[in-house]
């Protein structure tokens, strides 16, 4: 039996917000290096995302092995926007809220843009992936 979860979440923010670096010096070199941190805005969102999960009574921890994850996004307004900019921070914090165990474990990654929705809103869905079709897919493509 193929194990699925279906999430409704608030838009993320781009992963241009999501993260930010400052300058800093090397106290052994006294070169100057690049430190990247996840900014307010990303931790708000993950905070976030844990609460819907949670408010949704999604069972944490539950799917393992290889993964699809299939994503509708619904933009809060019709800017131009680009979809691949929402992944990083959607699904790390995906990860951080327990419903995966690490973005390594996705095979398949399906993004497609609905209506907009005010203040948007992603419908995520997350299945396993059975052995027996990962396993057969790796001989053909081998």
């Amino acid at each position: 039996m193929t194990r699925a979860l279906h999430v409704r979440l608030p838009w993320p923010p781009s992963t241009n917000r999501t993260f930010r670096s400052r300058a800093y010096r090397a106290k052994n070199t006294g070169r100057l290096r690049a430190m990247t941190y996840l900014s307010d805005e990303g931790r708000v969102y993950r905070q976030e995302v844990l609460r819907c999960v949670l408010e949704q009574g999604i069972q944490r921890n539950l799917l393992t092995g290889r993964l699809s994850v299939s994503i509708v996004a619904c933009p809060p307004d019709r800017r131009a926007r680009d979809l691949d900019n929402l992944l990083k921070s959607l699904l790390d914090s995906v990860r951080r809220a327990g419903l995966i165990r690490d973005d390594c474990d996705i095979d398949r990654l399906e993004i497609e843009r609905w209506g907009v929705v005010p203040g948007g809103a992603v419908r995520v869905t997350i299945t396993e992936i059975p052995a027996a079709v990962s396993a057969a897919a790796a001989k053909e493509a081998g």
